[in-house]
């Protein structure tokens, strides 16, 4: 089955984060001297907390749907906010907020994956 992309809504500034924590394999030896390595090729995962605030409810139906039929554990392609590179991520999980009629607001987090 191909990677699908997310849809291409942009995310609000406020409330979105990227952490990135480094995988560091570390040995320590004798004298308080250790030595460290990057664990992998891919040991720099990103981590988004997203938030897409005051879109119309059709359009918010259409992110969760997409992150629904994911189911949590498939990837899919998205493009970080200033990057112009789709990377491959899950979405473990997401909140619906409820504001208006014709508004709600997602909240999402998206972990970075490196798999085939």
């Amino acid at each position: 089955m191909p990677t699908l992309t997310f849809p291409n809504y942009r995310a609000s500034f406020q409330g979105t984060s990227k952490t990135t924590k480094p995988r560091v394999i570390k040995n320590s030896f004798g004298d308080n001297y250790s030595q460290r390595t990057a664990d992998g090729i891919n040991s720099k995962p990103q981590n988004w907390d997203l938030s897409w605030e005051g879109y119309q409810v059709a359009e918010i139906s259409e992110m969760e749907d997409f992150l629904d039929a994911r189911g949590g554990h498939e990837a899919f392609y998205w493009t970080p906010e200033r990057d112009s590179t789709a990377l491959k991520f899950i979405c473990p999980e997401w909140t619906r907020t409820f504001i208006a009629e014709h508004n709600d607001t997602l909240s999402a987090k998206f972990e970075e994956v490196s798999d085939l």
